[in-house]
């Protein structure tokens, strides 16, 4: 109790030793802050450098990845043009309509507007819009002409306040002519993709991969397009440029058509080359088809005969024949061969000659199409030797020509021939060909001697007009000396002469020379000859002096009038009058001028 007591605790004072410092905080807290803020920044700058250097790639692309889309711009169908730039084939702008069908909520309505404006189906268009559905193909690629009642249907929609429809541009593929060349044009599918012809053989270098652009997307995913330009060239596909010209091309459709009409024949094809080239200027078959409804005619009419067609080609090799016989010097120009009055034996069978004739010279043996005399001159030759100058003259395989499902035709071993298999060949029986390849024969023997691959396709070339890649003039052999091509056009002239089988195919003005082939069909199921079925063919040159193109004309099953010099003859006149007239050829002198028509034999 300090009231009681005096009692007081002493208080010990601390004091700091003399040698020791006093701690300055102040100092340290200035300190202390200062090396926080060193540290963060060395970690924000080593965070900066890590993600800007190290991972910069990395986190770029992610970057890139959530802003910007690569969309692909589809390239507009490259067009097809004959030599002289008229067009085939054309790419156009149509509208196509999708629908939410969600969103439509009378179809009812919506198909009655279809088939009013647009003369749609209104039942499948209201099966359609009933479906649950946010995407419906209404209609696709309508036609151009329908454009007008496309906007007045829009207008009525949009004052009755009905939605769901949408309308989209499309490429749509247009062929001007139509009928002209179908068969050989081809046409491209639902898809965009060539399906048949030229459509299906070059459809890469027409509609190549598309181009490709970046789509950037802004913070509310509105999709905004950069800065970027695309060239013509960028944006459409290639054009191809054909050997074809479609005046020739329309003169060669027409005498066929006639003729196939005429004789109530199955179909028929015409090849018109120029012999110093390979170049075809016109391919024509009939029947054909309307390139834009070519959903609505069968497949035999989109075939392509001249192409794809084999056939055995009868008198018309004889041609080729004497060539190997010439070539090999196993007959004589001036000397005379006996032909037996129409009936020769050989392997326990007949060969037959359509007249009687005795002794005739080889010119007169092409002339009169004499089968044994052809076959006597070929049992000095051999099979081996008659094989080697089919072969040599394209015969047996692919020509090589710009066209799909190109036929190689038959032409078997010379080893499993028998001896009348070997003299049959000879005059074009026991063999089948295109008529491609017969055209690129006849040419070379109306050049000289040079076989050269039949070409369709000039260039291909860019929407600008940039050459991408030219087909040049490709001779594939020599087949045969100039003398012996000489003496050939000399014998096929001799053909065109009043009593020749082919009087019928001379031409006004002009000298020409060429050979007849009437063919019995060969029938599988008996394993010989159709009785009644045949082919009528005409191959030959024009101008014989001066050669400019090789023409093959056939007719396949004429009824009643079947020789090759009656029915494919004329055509092969009219084709070839017009062609060297277009062409600015000069008439021939000493031309044998206008006959009367008459009904000559093969």
């Amino acid at each position: 109790n300090p009231e009681k007591s005096d009692f007081r605790p002493e208080m010990k004072v601390y004091k700091s030793p003399k040698n020791k410092k006093q701690i300055n905080w102040t100092r340290v807290r200035v300190y202390l802050v200062f090396m926080i803020f060193v540290t963060c920044l060395l970690g924000l700058g080593y965070r900066s450098f890590f993600l800007q250097i190290i991972k910069g790639k990395h986190y770029s692309e992610l970057s890139r990845r959530q802003h910007v889309r690569v969309a692909k711009l589809p390239r507009k169908r490259g067009n097809i043009y004959d030599r002289k730039k008229e067009p085939f084939a054309l790419s156009i702008k149509t509208t196509s309509i999708t629908a939410d069908a969600t969103m439509v909520s009378h179809p009812g309505e919506y198909a009655k507007l279809l088939d009013k404006y647009l003369g749609l189906d209104k039942k499948k268009m209201e099966k359609k819009l009933s479906q649950d559905s946010r995407f419906v193909w209404v209609a696709r690629r309508l036609d151009p002409s329908l454009k007008k009642n496309i906007n007045a249907m829009q207008e009525e929609m949009k004052k009755r306040k009905m939605a769901g429809l949408f309308y989209i541009t499309e490429g749509k593929r247009y062929y001007p002519h139509t009928f002209l060349a179908a068969n050989l044009i081809g046409f491209i599918g639902s898809e965009g993709k060539g399906l048949e012809g030229l459509e299906l053989k070059f459809n890469r270098q027409m509609t190549a991969q598309g181009v490709n652009i970046e789509v950037v997307k802004d913070n509310r995913g509105r999709k905004l397009f950069p800065h970027q330009e695309i060239s013509q060239e960028d944006s459409e596909g290639h054009n191809l440029v054909l050997t074809l010209d479609s005046n020739l091309q329309y003169v060669a459709e027409k005498y066929l058509k006639q003729a196939v009409t005429k004789h109530k024949a199955l179909n028929g094809f015409v090849v018109v080359m120029d012999v110093s080239n390979g170049e075809i200027l016109a391919l024509a078959n009939y029947p054909s088809y309307d390139l834009n409804r070519f959903k609505e005619f069968g497949s035999k009419l989109r075939k392509n005969y001249a192409v794809t067609n084999l056939f055995e080609p009868g008198s018309t090799l004889k041609i080729i024949a004497m060539a190997a016989a010439l070539e090999e010097k196993k007959v004589q120009q001036g000397e005379k061969i006996f032909c037996e009055n129409g009936k020769w034996a050989v392997g326990g069978k007949i060969i037959h000659d359509s007249h009687p004739y005795q002794w005739l010279t080889p010119r007169e043996i092409i002339k009169f199409s004499s089968n044994i005399g052809v076959g006597k001159i070929m049992d000095r030759l051999s099979a081996q030797k008659l094989y080697f100058y089919l072969r040599k003259f394209g015969f047996g395989k692919k020509s090589g020509i710009d066209l799909p499902g190109e036929g190689k035709g038959i032409l078997s071993s010379p080893k499993k021939w028998s001896k009348i298999g070997y003299i049959n060949r000879s005059f074009g029986q026991g063999i089948s060909i295109t008529g491609v390849q017969l055209a690129a024969a006849f040419a070379a023997v109306a050049n000289g001697g040079t076989l050269f691959r039949p070409r369709l396709v000039k260039k291909i070339v860019t929407c600008t007009g940039k050459t991408i890649k030219e087909f040049a003039p490709q001779a594939v052999d020599k087949v045969i000396s100039r003398e012996t091509a000489a003496e050939l056009r000399v014998m096929l002239e001799k053909v065109m002469e009043q009593d020749g089988t082919g009087v019928l195919a001379r031409v006004p003005g002009y000298r020409v020379g060429g050979k007849t082939g009437t063919a019995q069909k060969a029938d599988r199921l008996v394993r010989g000859y159709a009785r009644g079925k045949y082919i009528a063919s005409f191959a030959g040159i024009a101008p014989i002096d001066n050669p400019r193109i090789a023409v093959v004309a056939v007719v396949d099953e004429p009824q009643g009038k079947y020789y090759g010099g009656v029915v494919a003859g004329p055509v092969f006149s009219k084709v070839v009058n017009e062609t060297l007239r277009y062409l600015k050829v000069i008439p021939s002198s000493g031309s044998k001028g206008l006959v009367l028509l008459d009904e000559s034999e093969d």
